[in-house]
């Protein structure tokens, strides 16, 4: 005897089969638009992150001009360009060049050590052992690097890479300066439009969330970010001004140490001490009395430009920096710090407000 199917299961596996279909659908759109996105999430990411740091900027200048969003943005953008952009694509061309001379050196062995100047001997406490040490390290290190050259080769070809790397990111950094240039007269809109889809997801918080997310975002670009590059492109431009050897190398460096809290003044006292063992006593005195105060900037300007202490412990700092150049080369180095503050917050604004307001 054969088994009827009745109308209700019939219409019950015909609605199961239209979800299914729309959800197939619906997923088949998005990860479609994320194949296309992904070439550009980094570029919009940036965006995004300049855009809400520099947003308060465009409040001003847009006051100052007398209310006119498309002047106030055009100019926003190109101060953005000159006062960013300049001084990073030069640092960024010396530290390309330096990178290239020392991939160059090893792979064919020729890096060396210059030998101390008779001066540094006469320095008091340390002079006798450090000479002695530099005299060790000048006439020995070209037969350590010859024991080890596989090894050389393959740092000098992931020194290339960075060097393609760091010519990639300011070509996104550009691109990223531009997009956020249309996105701040549509600030306002854009800003809506996040409130609704946060609480569609999270009707409790996601509106919130949308605030924490824009002060954390501009607290660690402005407070960590903003002015840590502010302090580097100092420190660089001073040291190319001095003629201080690698110069774009220490830079970076200093860079590095003021993203992670630890401060440029691991490599600003090393330059200054090289600047008195070989420049004379004027060149010298110049160029410490300019980079004590870029050494100190930090404590002057985080309180005026955060307004609290920083949001995130310096070792969610410290991952982003790491995590963000491995993943995403030299622009990582910027956004890795600030998405990863960003998630932390919102983590621990989630976990405190179940905690102040639990499930039945």
């Amino acid at each position: 005897m054969e088994e009827t199917q009745s109308p209700a299961s019939g219409r019950a596996e015909s609605g199961w089969a239209d979800v299914a279909i729309r959800l197939a659908l619906v997923a088949l759109i998005v990860y479609w638009s994320f194949l296309l996105l992904r070439p550009f999430i980094t570029i919009l990411i940036w965006a995004a992150i300049l855009s809400v740091a520099l947003y308060p900027f465009y409040l001003w200048l847009q006051r100052v001009l007398g209310g006119r969003p498309t002047v106030a943005s055009f100019l926003l953008t190109a101060l953005a360009l000159i006062v960013i952009l300049g001084p990073i694509s030069t640092l960024g061309a010396a530290l390309v060049e330096n990178l290239s001379s020392i991939a160059v050196g090893i792979s064919e062995g020729t890096v060396t050590v210059p030998p101390p100047p008779p001066s540094v001997a006469d320095w008091p406490l340390i002079g006798e052992e450090l000479s002695a040490f530099w005299q060790t390290a000048s006439r020995e290190l070209g037969e350590t690097l010859a024991s080890i050259e596989p090894q050389l080769k393959e740092a000098a070809l992931k020194l290339l890479g960075l060097v393609g790397s760091i010519g990639l990111g300011v070509l996104q950094f550009t691109v990223a300066i531009f997009i956020a240039g249309f996105t701040y007269s549509r600030a306002a809109g854009i800003q809506d439009s996040l409130k609704i889809f946060a609480a569609r997801a999270a009707p409790r918080m996601g509106a919130d969330f949308v605030d924490l997310a824009s002060g954390t975002v501009r607290s660690v670009a402005r407070g960590v970010v903003g002015i840590s590059l502010f302090q580097a492109i100092l420190f660089g431009i001073g040291a190319l001004v001095a003629g201080i050897p690698l110069a774009g190398l220490w830079t970076f460096f200093a860079l590095i140490l003021a993203i992670v809290q630890i401060g440029p003044g691991l490599v600003i006292v090393p330059v200054i001490i090289y600047a008195w063992s070989t420049m004379d006593t004027v060149g010298a005195a110049i160029l410490t009395a300019y980079l004590v105060p870029v050494m100190l900037l930090d404590n002057v300007l985080k309180p005026i430009v955060m307004g609290r202490g920083l949001p995130v412990p310096m070792l969610v700092i410290f991952i982003g920096v790491i995590g963000g150049t491995m993943a995403h080369g030299l622009i990582g180095l910027f956004v890795g710090p600030i998405v990863l503050s960003l998630g932390y917050e919102l983590g621990r604004a989630w976990i405190q407000m179940g905690r102040a307001s639990p499930e039945p």
